[in-house]
């Protein structure tokens, strides 16, 4: 006995997928650089000189 055929069926194209994760894992990476560097920039500024507290 033979699986059942479906009439009309077609292939899930991968293409667009892994189109789609490369350009999330891109704008992740962007994304990660742009708070790097605004982490950077605000080493030293008076936002990051708080007082921490007496243990």
């Amino acid at each position: 006995m033979c699986a059942p055929q479906i009439k009309n069926a077609k292939a899930i194209n991968p293409k667009p997928l892994i189109l789609m994760v490369q350009k999330t894992g891109e704008l992740s990476n962007q994304i990660f650089s742009i708070l790097q560097d605004w982490n950077e920039s605000l080493k030293g500024s008076p936002l990051d000189i708080y007082p921490h507290p007496e243990p």
